[in-house]
Order: C-alpha cells, then sequence, then structure tokens
C-alpha cells in the first residue's frame, strides 16, 4: 500500500512538453481511482494500468503514443501509453517502459561472426544506443551468440542474457522536468546460491503464512521427468568412451555412464520412478537432447549432467498469495507452519511486483515469487539444536553407589569398595563423566572405585561422588555413609551380610531452594536383590544435618517401617546427608 501521493505528468509523444497531470491531492488536475504499477524480473520493466475521470477536459491528453513520467518511492518512472479504452464516463489506459523500438522492431536469424560480450552483443541489439550500460558484473565473459528465429529487439536482449548466463536490470533517468534522461542498463551474473544477481539478497527477512502471506500452495508433477539423458555435441561429438560415476555421501550411485552408452543415468531416480515394471535392469526415462554447440568430451558431459540433475527431480511448484515492499529479483525466506507440518521452509525470488498508487487502495497489492528452493530451517535445527542441549544439559541421571562388602564395619575391622555408577535408563554412563569422591566433604579420589578400610573410619564417615560433564558442570552424585560400630569387643573379620544401595528420583542437587525427590533403598546380600524378603521394620533412616549432627527428631519419625522416603523442601537446609541401615528383629 502506497504510503505518498503520486503526480503523474503527461507528456507528448516527442517528450517535449507536459500537457498536463494527474494528481489526486490537486484541484484542477486529472483525477485517478485505479493505478496498479507492476514491475517484472525480466529487466526489471514496468507496466501500468489506470483509470482515470474521461470528464476532466484535459482527459484527451491522454492518448496512445504519450508518455507518463512520474518519481514513485524515489525511483524514476517513464512509460509509453500503448492502449486506452472508454468506460462510461472513465478511461483506462495502459502503459509500459522502454522505448518502442526495442517492444515493436523485430530482428531477424543471426550467429554472432565472433565470441563477443553482453556488452558488446547488447551495443548489436540496441543499435540505435537507446540504453547506457551501467553495472557490468560480466566485463570478460565472451561466447558466440546465435538465434535461429525472428525476435523483437526487448525479447532478443532477455535471450542474450540467458544464453550466456546473466540477469538485466533496467534503471530510467528523468529531469526535473519529467523528460527523459536516459535509459541504463545494468548487467549481473546470473543468481547462485552465492551470488544474488538482480534485486538484493533478503533471505534474512523471513515471509510467514498468516502475517505477510495468505498461503503457500504446493503442486508436485512428474511431467518434465527423466531418469536418463543422451545428447551429442558438434560435428557427432558423444561420451560413448566415456565411464564415470556420481555417488551420495553414503557411496551409493546417484549418477553414472558405462563405455559404449551415449547417455548418463539416474540410478536412484530411475528405481523411485521405473519407466516400466518388466525390465527391473532397465526402465530408464531417456531425455534426447539432439545435437548441441559443445565441442569437447568434458563440456558435453558436464551439460549432461547438469541437465539430467535436472529433470531427474520430481518438479515442485510453489504459489503464494500475499505482498511485502520488496523489489523485483530480491531473495527472501518463506515459512508456513500454518498449513505445513512439519513447517514448510522455502527461499524464493521476486517475480512480480504490484502495488496500488491511489492512497488507501490495496485490493491489488501482491507479490509474486519464482525460482522456489525448498529449505531445511537454519533457525529451525539451531533452535532444536540448543533445546536437545537444554534437555541434555538438565537430563536426570540415576546415580548409585555399590559396595563390595557393605557399609558396615564392626569394631575396625574389614574393607569394602565403593563403586559409582551413572545411568541413563538401562545405560551405564559412568564413563562419559569426569567423577570425585569426597570424604567428609573433603576430595578424596578421581577413580570411579575407591577402597575405604575399617581401620580409617572412626564412627562413621560420609563418602560422596559427583560427576561433571565437558563444560565442568555438576550433573549430580550419589553419597553413602559408612559406620564403624565399636561394642568394645573384638571383631571378625567377614562380609556384611546386606549391601545397602540408596538411589534417588531426582538426583541429589537441587537449585533455587526447591528440592523434591525419593530415596529408595535397594538391599543386596551378596550379588541377590532382597530388598522384597525383607520386613519394612528392618529399614532404619537416618538424617545427618550439614553441620554433622543427627537431626533427632527426623529420625524419630523415620526409625523403621518403610523402604523409601520422600525429601522434600522442609528435609533439607542447605545440605543434609540421608542413609539407611538394616537391623535385625
Amino acid at each position: 500500500m502506497t504510503t505518498e501521493n503520486v503526480r503523474i505528468a503527461v507528456r507528448d509523444a516527442h517528450d517535449s512538453e507536459t500537457l498536463t497531470y494527474m494528481d489526486n491531492s490537486a484541484v484542477g488536475a486529472i483525477h485517478f481511482d485505479k493505478a496498479d504499477l507492476t514491475r517484472f524480473f525480466e529487466g526489471d520493466t514496468t507496466a501500468l494500468v489506470m483509470r482515470i475521470n474521461n470528464k476532466h477536459p484535459e482527459a484527451s491528453f491522454v492518448t496512445v503514443g504519450n508518455k507518463l513520467s512520474f518519481v514513485y518511492k524515489n525511483r524514476d518512472y517513464w512509460l509509453n501509453i500503448s492502449q486506452t479504452g472508454r468506460d462510461g464516463y472513465y478511461k483506462e489506459l495502459v502503459a509500459f517502459s522502454l522505448t518502442w523500438e526495442l517492444y515493436k522492431e523485430k530482428m531477424p536469424a543471426y550467429t554472432s561472426p565472433k565470441a563477443m560480450t553482453i556488452a558488446e552483443i547488447i551495443k548489436v541489439i540496441d543499435s540505435e544506443g537507446t540504453l547506457e550500460i551501467g553495472i557490468n558484473e560480466m566485463p570478460d565473459k565472451k561466447m558466440v551468440f546465435s538465434w535461429d528465429g525472428i525476435q523483437n529487439k526487448k525479447d532478443r536482449l532477455y535471450s542474450a542474457a540467458n544464453q550466456i548466463g546473466a540477469e538485466l536490470g533496467l534503471v530510467t533517468e528523468t529531469n526535473d522536468d519529467y523528460s527523459l534522461k536516459r535509459h541504463v542498463i545494468n548487467i549481473y551474473k546470473e543468481h547462485t546460491d552465492t551470488h544474488q544477481g538482480l534485486g538484493q539478497d533478503k533471505r534474512e527477512t523471513t515471509l510467514r503464512v498468516g502475517k505477510e502471506l495468505k498461503v503457500i500452495n504446493q503442486k508436485d508433477s512428474a511431467d518434465e521427468f527423466y531418469t536418463a539423458i543422451r545428447a551429442t555435441g558438434k560435428d557427432g561429438l558423444s561420451i560413448v568412451n566415456l565411464e564415470f560415476e556420481e555417488r551420495d555421501d553414503d557411496g551409493n550411485i546417484l549418477y553414472f555412464s558405462k563405455k559404449g552408452d551415449n547417455g548418463i543415468r539416474a540410478l536412484q531416480a530411475r528405481n523411485k520412478i521405473p519407466s516400466n515394471t518388466n525390465k527391473k535392469d532397465d526402465g530408464y526415462l531417456f531425455d534426447d537432447r539432439g545435437e548441441t554447440e559443445y565441442t569437447t568430451v568434458e563440456a558435453l558431459k558436464g551439460y549432461m549432467l547438469s541437465e539430467l540433475k535436472k529433470i531427474s527431480q520430481i518438479k515442485v511448484d510453489y504459489e503464494t498469495q500475499g505482498y511485502f515492499d520488496s523489489d523485483p529479483g530480491d531473495t527472501f525466506s518463506l515459512e508456513d507452519s500454518v498449513y505445513y507440518n512439519p513447517p514448510l521452509y522455502l527461499e524464493a525470488r521476486v517475480y512480480e511486483q504490484t502495488e496500488s498508487l491511489v492512497l488507501g487502495v490495496t485490493s491489488s497489492d501482491r507479490t509474486t515469487f519464482t525460482n522456489f528452493v525448498q529449505k531445511e530451517s537454519e533457525i529451525s535445527n539451531d533452535l532444536l539444536a540448543r533445546m536437545r542441549k537444554l534437555i541434555e544439559a538438565n537430563k536426570v541421571f540415576a546415580y548409585e553407589i555399590i559396595t563390595s562388602d557393605g557399609v558396615t564395619f564392626k569394631n575396625g575391622f574389614g574393607s569394602t569398595t565403593l563403586t559409582a555408577r551413572v545411568r541413563d535408563g538401562i545405560k551405564d554412563v559412568t564413563d562419559t563423566f569426569s567423577l570425585k569422591w569426597y570424604k567428609n566433604g573433603t576430595l578424596f579420589s578421581n577413580t570411579k572405585t575407591v577402597t575405604i578400610n575399617a581401620a580409617d573410619i572412626e564412627k562413621n564417615a560420609v563418602f560422596r561422588f559427583e560427576v561433571a560433564d565437558d563444560s565442568g558442570n555438576v550433573r549430580g552424585g550419589a553419597e553413602v555413609t559408612v559406620t564403624n560400630i565399636d561394642d568394645g569387643q573384638q571383631g571378625e573379620p567377614g562380609k556384611s551380610p546386606y549391601n545397602v544401595v540408596l538411589i534417588s528420583s531426582n538426583g541429589l542437587l537441587f537449585k533455587n531452594g526447591v528440592v523434591s525427590t525419593a530415596i529408595q533403598a535397594v538391599v543386596f546380600k551378596g550379588d541377590e536383590d532382597v530388598t522384597d524378603l525383607l520386613d519394612a521394620n528392618q529399614f532404619k533412616w537416618k538424617k545427618t544435618n550439614g553441620d554433622g549432627t543427627p537431626d533427632e527428631a527426623w529420625n524419630a519419625l523415620h526409625a523403621g517401617g518403610v523402604k523409601s522416603v520422600t525429601i522434600g523442601t522442609d528435609d533439607v537446609n542447605k545440605r543434609a546427608t540421608f542413609s539407611c541401615d538394616i537391623v535385625e528383629i
């Protein structure tokens, strides 16, 4: 939608004087209720369709052959009126850019006498010099241009650009009195993944369905689908003695040619859509291109392979409805997460841009795209990567301590080994982390397994292991209290009958003062899990505060009767140690 009033000068056929003005804001000027300006990708040319009040006394100046000149969005326009018509009190008209000569004059079949640059062939086509060459991204590339049929000069310009791999952009410049100053034609290398060509690279701007776009329609077609190609070069040149393969990242053949075969075949495309179901070793659909201008085998192969890569894909066409302020050739990212799941992500170039020059009128505003390329969303992939990283950073693992001879000694005799284990489900992932053991809060060891001697334990000691990821972030851990009971009698070495493993459902480290987990005691006798065989009253739970003192009130409530305990925020003030002993009853 335009936000500026446009004043259009009507010039005579010789562009020598201004005859009248069309201006909706000016009293006495010709007013218009329709003015749809369309800019096209091909040459960045322009067409204007208007409807004016034909009752105005100067409406007769708006006639075929005269010119329309105006400035819109800091861009000069100079157009030829090519059609007019009456509709009651209204006059309708069509005007176009460039000169009558380029639109109307025909050129016969022609082959350049030598290899020429695009600038040189433009001067041949525009023999009267109506165009000045501005930007030229292809000053040195040359080729022999050739045409078999008759074309007008405008179409021949575009054909020359296509032959040499160029894109053309027209820039009109006018003088202060609205007369034409010059037509400048800019030459760009054709658009690729790494080069923009005409227009600007605006892929950082994403146009979304539901906002700038109404819908993205998709149509799949096999009308131009082939799985093999044949062609020859000059004087019967062929690739019959050439043998090669091109494979995908997994080592599977994509394209190949064998000696004695003058074609190139797309194996995987054939396997998807065979030409028939009878001959399993054939089934290729051949596109026979006939003779080309190529003079070397490698050049011919390159052409054939490039074309086969295009035609061996199912053609997918997209169509959009919507409008966004842009210029022909501009490249945008498009997204449809409304009607597609998963979302559809495309890159496309503006092919036509139509907008009304009437203030407040938007019904004719539309942006038409071409050169659609389906893309994996880099934004989406980045988001998924960050989500995976976040999930991984907050994954809850199971942390366990496995003991060889229990955690209770008597009268200073015996020893036991403590082995740290981290599980992701049923998978042991301990070795993917760095590990540290602490004894009563002091770093004790960096190994997965530690040996504890009863002689080193005075009453009890808390052994805790913590694991950290590659970034040094502590992910969790487990702890156990090893006790040495002194009853004044000489103890005898031997295995403790029970080995108690405590499993916390939500780990051992909590943030922001929110604590919620269930600690379950799993009891082994040797290698046998005997938890279910024991009476719940044999499970005696203990809590030791962060300062090393027992929590008598908590211990009294949990002296026996449960095989697991639920720990909440009220149970932990900064730090606490929980243990469970098995007693005989």
